[in-house]
């Protein structure tokens, strides 16, 4: 399952997270028992709610326990390489002033993967 970013309107909100969560258990497990994985993408949502200059990866890093430094990062599964860039440089660029050197660096990441 993938998920593009926004998976919540509030980043620094446990009810958003939980209301989006609600009831997915069960569907994440198929009928012999195998776990679905959850690839997700960091947006600026999931970061906290605009213009909260308070925004923190936080949140998201607690969700889900993505590789590296769980917001930019890449999977490997059998016959399928998945290169996950976030989404926050672009959209946060305006008002998070540490997103433009994350951007930068993750140039620099893409390339090497």
């Amino acid at each position: 399952m993938l998920f593009i970013g926004d998976l919540i309107e509030s980043g620094n909100v446990w009810e958003d997270w939980a209301n989006r969560f609600e009831g997915m258990e069960e569907n994440l497990v198929t009928s012999d028992g195998r776990m679905v994985p959850i690839v997700a993408v960091i947006d600026d949502h999931e970061m906290g709610s605009y213009p909260n200059i308070e925004s923190t990866y936080d949140w998201f890093k607690r969700m889900f326990a993505n590789p590296g430094n769980g917001l930019w990062y890449s999977l490997d599964f059998p016959n399928l390489h998945i290169t996950v860039p976030p989404t926050t440089g672009g959209f946060v660029g305006t008002w998070w002033e540490p997103a433009v050197p994350e951007a930068e660096a993750q140039v620099e990441w893409l390339k090497n993967d």
